[in-house]
């Protein structure tokens, strides 16, 4: 059999190989290293690279003599469009994007805890509302007759109305716990179980319940202290179900609002319509709270740099 000629111009200067070093300096093509990405993959729309194409192996050219790494391409390489955190419309659209889809792929977790606990809403509001109705009639009954409801009968209903308030808060807490334990397994690329959906960890309850007492404190003193608070305390309760704890979550929070105030007001006012909205309708009150805590998270996760890692499909 022959023996595969030199590469050109690896003859040494003395003349022709004698045959002595007859495969020292034979060419042979380069092996495509097993497992390695020969080519970009293409952009998710949460703007992390997807799977790699595996059509376009042959899209580099071989060098002679050169064989290429079998490392991963960059990170980088699949992306399009603004890095996160660095384009307004950029961000929102994925997060939006983010919190749809994530939802539509986990609607059992999402959607069975927010009917129990708005449920629970319900229950304790309305039995509120019902213990004051029949003491205000209690009242009137006794005060002498008149086409006028005595003063001390209304302040009576709303002060049992308020007064239960606070634990309808408590069960909103609650509720809201367990959708940001659902929306942190979703962003880690996993699936939220429908019995760890109903509450989450006890930092990301305690973080909520601290936020709460500061936005009520601050709405008592004018109101717009409240607000303020409220926009710069907005990434606290991703921050915590990411493992942050309650004090560290609230100053994450205040950093990111600090350095991202724009949209962060941005996202605010669109979480306040939302809620306006929703409000005057049953089944958009029982979406409300899933569908904002997953927008938190999309946002919080742009605005700290990080792409959004598309929810795993059912």
């Amino acid at each position: 059999m022959s023996s595969i000629p030199p590469y050109p111009g690896s003859e040494s200067a003395g003349g022709p190989d004698d045959g002595s070093s007859a495969n020292s300096g034979a060419w042979s093509a380069p092996q495509q290293a097993q497992g390695s990405p020969a080519s970009y993959g293409q952009a998710s729309p949460y703007g992390q690279p997807g799977q790699q194409d595996q059509t376009g192996q042959q899209g580099q050219q071989d060098q002679p003599g050169q064989q290429f790494p079998a490392g991963p391409q960059s990170q980088s390489a699949g992306a399009t469009g603004p890095a996160p955190g660095t384009d307004l419309g950029a961000d929102l659209g994925a997060s939006v994007s983010w919190m749809w889809s994530a939802f539509a792929r986990n609607v059992t977790a999402f959607l069975v805890p927010a009917i129990v606990w708005s449920v629970a809403v319900l229950v304790i509001v309305g039995i509120a509302t019902g213990i004051g109705i029949a003491v205000m009639v209690g009242m009137m009954q006794d005060s002498p007759a008149s086409d006028e409801v005595p003063a001390g009968a209304i302040f009576a209903l709303y002060g049992i109305v308020l007064a239960a308030l606070p634990f309808a808060g408590i069960v909103s807490i609650l509720w809201q716990s367990g959708a940001a334990r659902a929306a942190e397994t979703v962003r880690s690329g996993e699936r939220p179980s429908l019995g760890s959906s109903f509450v989450g960890a006890g930092r990301v309850v305690l973080t909520a319940l601290l936020v709460g007492i500061m936005v009520a404190i601050g709405m008592i003193l004018l109101y717009i202290p409240g607000l303020i608070l409220a926009v710069l305390s907005f990434y606290a309760i991703p921050a915590a179900a990411r493992g942050a704890s309650p004090g560290a979550a609230i100053k994450e929070s205040f950093a990111l609002v600090r350095g991202h105030l724009g949209i962060t007001i941005l996202a605010y006012v669109i979480f306040m319509a939302a809620s306006s909205i929703a409000g005057m309708i049953v089944v958009g009150s029982v979406l409300l709270v899933p569908l904002l805590v997953l927008f938190q998270f999309g946002l919080y996760e742009r605005v700290s740099g990080r792409a959004l890692t598309e929810p795993v499909r059912a």
